[in-house]
């Protein structure tokens, strides 16, 4: 009788990366409420130092590539404010490459970024994602491997909103919307406080623009 040849056993595969490098790019549109929604590609590369099985093969040289689509959806904290944190979720699809062997896996990501308003169109975006992909599979001259992917990132990137809606009219100038302008009409050109109103830096009581004595110490009459 013919017996059938026994299967091996699946080997154990340790992977070691260094640190990585990336890029993206993001568009999105801001819902009233603080709500916001982006689509988003990204590349990210990492140098492999070490992929072999546990039987001393080496599976994976080189470089591993990952490039990654996603729908996020993000909650903007303090939607009125000069800086804002946020909490967001993405899910999508990643095209994994490791030493020329591809495939490609759902991925999902959870993360906290802060944004901070450097102009009135222009924000600073700094903040840390966690991604997760379902297991690759790559048919490799030594067999087929299954590989798990995840991912701590760091991310610094610059907003510019294209245009605002009109709860964010600036009617003054003055770089602070409409809704929390607590001083409309201020003169072109005036330094403004966060709610709108100009600034009076020694205290006096007299507005910065109007004030001929600068720096008059506290408590004198003036």
């Amino acid at each position: 009788p013919l017996i059938p040849p026994s299967t091996p056993d699946p080997l154990d595969v340790d992977g070691e990366y260094d640190d990585g490098e990336g890029f993206g790019m993001v568009f999105g549109y801001d819902f009233a409420g603080g709500l916001r929604a982006e689509i988003e590609g990204r590349q990210i590369s990492n140098d492999i130092e070490m992929y072999r099985a546990s039987d001393g093969t080496e599976v994976f040289s080189g470089e591993a590539e990952i490039f990654t689509m996603l729908a996020n959806m993000i909650f903007d904290f303090r939607e009125d404010s000069w800086w804002r944190p946020y909490f967001g979720v993405g899910v999508g699809v990643s095209e994994i490459e490791k030493g020329g062997f591809e495939d490609d896996v759902a991925h999902v990501e959870v993360g906290v970024s802060v944004s901070f308003d450097l102009t009135n169109h222009l924000a600073l975006d700094v903040g840390y994602r966690f991604a997760d992909t379902e297991d690759a599979e790559y048919d490799t001259p030594n067999g087929e491997v299954t590989s798990e992917y995840s991912a701590h990132l760091i991310k610094l990137g610059l907003r510019y909103t294209i245009a605002h809606g009109p709860q964010e009219v600036d009617s003054d100038g003055d770089g602070v919307a409409d809704p929390k302008d607590q001083c409309p009409n201020t003169p072109l050109g005036r330094a403004v406080d966060d709610v709108g109103c100009e600034l009076d830096y020694d205290g006096d009581g007299v507005l910065n623009s109007a004030d001929a004595c600068a720096g008059t110490p506290a408590g004198q009459e003036v």
